[in-house]
Formats: C-alpha cells, sequence, structure tokens
C-alpha cells in the first residue's frame, strides 16, 4: 500500500481520498454511464496497464513492507517509474484488449454465489437505504392521507343504483392514479441514483440482475404496502363501495398488485434512459 501511492503520484495522478482503497478503485474502475465515458476510461486503465509494464520490464519492484520505512525508501527503481510517467504522458494509447477481455466488460459474468445469498445481502442492504429515506416516508404518508380526505369525501357514500356506476369507475381510477405516480417517481430517483455503483458491481460479476430487482423492489414494498393499505380502507368505506369481504378482498389485492407494477415500471424506465430528468418527463 505505502508503496502503490507513491507510484501513482509519480504517474500524475495523487491520493485524493483518506481511503485508500477508494482511490484504487476511482483510479481503475471503468465508467459506464456513457459509450464515450466507457471508452475513455477503457483507455484510461490501459495505460495505467501499460505504465506499470513498463515499470516492472526496467526492472521496478512493488514489494509488500511489513517495516517502518518512509514510503521514499521503499519503492525500488524509482527513475525507472518517472520514465515510465513520461511514457504515459506521451505516448499515444493503444486499446489493444482481446475480445475475451472486452467480454468481460460487455456481457454478464459468471456468478460467483448462490441466488438467494445475493438477494438476501442486498435485501438487507437496500432496507437499511430505504429506512433511511424520510422524506419519501413522510411523503407516502402525506399522499395516503390526502388519498382518503379527497376520494373519501369527493365520492362520499356513494349509492347502489345505475346512476352512482360513473362515480364509481371515477373514484376507483383516480385511486389507481394516486397508487401509481407517488411511488413511480422516488423508485426512479433511488435506482438511477444508485446505478453507478449497480454497473461497477455488475461487472464484477457480483450478483444477477435479478436478486437485484427482487430485493430492490421487495425492500420498497413494504414502505407502500401499509400507507395504501389505510388509504384503501378509508376511501372503501367512506365512499361506501359493496361491504362483502369477498369484494374488498379482491379490491385490495388488486391494489397491491397495482403497486407492484409501479414498482416494477420504474425500474424499467430507470435502467433504459440515462438521464434522471428524462425519465421523470416520460414516466408519466
Amino acid at each position: 500500500m505505502s508503496e502503490a501511492l507513491p507510484y501513482f503520484a509519480s504517474l500524475g495522478f495523487p491520493s485524493t481520498h483518506s481511503n485508500p482503497a477508494n482511490f484504487f478503485i476511482d483510479l481503475t474502475t471503468i465508467d459506464f454511464s456513457s459509450d464515450k465515458a466507457m471508452q475513455e476510461s477503457e483507455q484510461h486503465v490501459q495505460a495505467l496497464a501499460d505504465s506499470f509494464a513498463k515499470f516492472r520490464d526496467g526492472g521496478g519492484q512493488l514489494l509488500v513492507s511489513h517495516s517502518s520505512e518512509s514510503p521514499a525508501s521503499i519503492v525500488t527503481a524509482q527513475s525507472n517509474s518517472n520514465i515510465a510517467a513520461s511514457s504515459y504522458s506521451g505516448s499515444e494509447v493503444h486499446n489493444d484488449i482481446t475480445q475475451e477481455e472486452a467480454d468481460l466488460v460487455l456481457l454478464e459474468p459468471p456468478p460467483v454465489n448462490s441466488w438467494f445469498n445475493e438477494f438476501s445481502v442486498l435485501l438487507q442492504r437496500d432496507w437499511t437505504l430505504v429506512r433511511r429515506k424520510t422524506s419519501v416516508l413522510a411523503g407516502l404518508a402525506a399522499t395516503s392521507i390526502t388519498t382518503i380526505i379527497f376520494l373519501g369525501f369527493v365520492f362520499f357514500q356513494l349509492k347502489h343504483d345505475q346512476a352512482s356506476v360513473q362515480n364509481r369507475i371515477g373514484a376507483l381510477f383516480m385511486f389507481s392514479l394516486l397508487c401509481s405516480y407517488p411511488i413511480i417517481f422516488p423508485v426512479i430517483t433511488m435506482i438511477m441514483m444508485g446505478r453507478g455503483m449497480l454497473m461497477r458491481e455488475r461487472s464484477a460479476g457480483m450478483y444477477r440482475m435479478t436478486a437485484f430487482f427482487f430485493a430492490k423492489t421487495l425492500s420498497f414494498y413494504p414502505l407502500a404496502i401499509i400507507p395504501y393499505t389505510l388509504a384503501y380502507i378509508g376511501v372503501y368505506f367512506i365512499a361506501h363501495f359493496q361491504y362483502t369481504a369477498a369484494k374488498f378482498f379482491i379490491g385490495l389485492a388488486n391494489t397491491y398488485v397495482l403497486l407492484f407494477t409501479a414498482i416494477g415500471f420504474a425500474f424499467g424506465i430507470a435502467m433504459i434512459v440515462s438521464r434522471i430528468e428524462v425519465a421523470l418527463i416520460i414516466a408519466p
């Protein structure tokens, strides 16, 4: 570690992190945000590899040290690293990676863990992150209360005649909209903000995409079920829908399916669109 930092500094990349591991990750990570960024980062990593090959061929070595010597006294063949640095800055970068190496970047690496293990770890991490989104939790609670007040009293105590059929259709349509948009927008935002990490972890073969999807969905799903279950119960009885157990639970099941569909739709939009502003525009 003490040798690697001065080596990269000699190449013109001084450490900008208090944690060297984060510095090494940032320095050698492929950027998947766009085709141009991906090509530039691949060339950057390839240039680092070429510089280290020249450094090693010139007799330089980065040895593991367990003593208290300073980094300057540990790194050997420092002059060779300076030669490598000048070669890095002045030479043209050659993108000479093999097809097999390119496939490791573009295609899905083989999984190294079981699906359930990946799912359980991701679910625990996503649940921790979701619980920290206090603004989202407060927004969903406020939405459920607003839904009860607005729909419940706009369609207050509907009758069971032919004239009220249109009003019932309107109430169900409005409730479906209120179960969709307040869910879609925060899910899109959370997924797109963490998409860079997703690309890096996926390129390393840390988990499958299905494990990521189900973990992300199930971590958010309880937060949507609780307020919208209360909203459904309030609207159902205030608007005076049919008071039969079968129809009540059928409507509740439809609400849960609608919430799951909204989360899946938001997930798809967040993974297809490159910019969050565009995703929020086309989602409705």
